[in-house]
């Protein structure tokens, strides 16, 4: 897990470490133990970018500021959770998440504000 932490740098303490660099290197974590995907800061802000330009799939909106998107990394669908605020992904949830009650697609919403 370390190699995932080190991927982004590191602030001098964490005391001075912002919302933003703590849901990134949560994510990368998150990442490498439930898909075993070894990314670093460029491929988020790439899977960002994607979700700003609408190149995932939207599932729901969870608060006014987090939802749920479906990306595809390294050909594999994977499920995130994106704070739309902070304009990070917050975590990778894990795969037997997908198909859930809870995730049917909330087509009636407008979700050009991402």
């Amino acid at each position: 897990m370390r190699e995932a932490h080190r991927a982004m740098k590191r602030p001098r303490d964490w005391a001075h470490c912002t919302k933003a660099y703590a849901q990134g290197v949560h994510a990368i974590r998150r990442a490498a133990e439930r898909y075993g995907l070894r990314i670093g800061k460029r491929t988020l802000q790439r899977l960002v970018a994607d979700i700003q330009q609408g190149r995932g799939t939207f599932i729901r909106r969870q608060s006014n500021r987090v939802s749920l998107w479906q990306l595809n990394v390294e050909g594999r669908p994977v499920r995130v959770v994106y704070d739309r605020l902070r304009k990070t992904i917050v975590t990778f949830l894990p795969p037997e998440s997908a198909g859930g009650a809870n995730d049917q697609r909330d087509d009636g919403s407008d979700d050009t504000d991402r």
